[in-house]
């Protein structure tokens, strides 16, 4: 099973530099998981940003074999995260 997550954040917003230390206890608990950030100012972002229409950051989007599972703004808990890709 492929499980990326992207992470969609710009440098001045608080939530997301909160959200980012709830990414890094995810990622040391999920190695596995391909965390791929996008900063929404830079480039690459912005294409991003307008194909999968994000209006609010934090924004996450997780595709499970190249299937989007989950797009969602704000800060999501490492519990919520974990549902995600193993759910009960």
């Amino acid at each position: 099973m492929n499980i990326e997550l992207l992470d969609f954040y710009a440098e001045w917003c608080n939530p997301c530099k909160s959200y980012s230390k709830i990414l890094e206890e995810f990622k040391g608990k999920y190695p596995q998981v391909n965390i791929k950030s996008y900063d929404i100012d830079s480039d690459e972002g912005d294409v991003l940003v307008k194909e999968f229409g994000i209006r609010n950051i934090p924004y996450t989007v997780i595709k499970i074999d190249g299937k989007v599972v989950l797009q969602k703004a704000g800060i999501l808990t490492l519990s919520e995260l974990e549902e995600v890709i193993s759910p009960k």
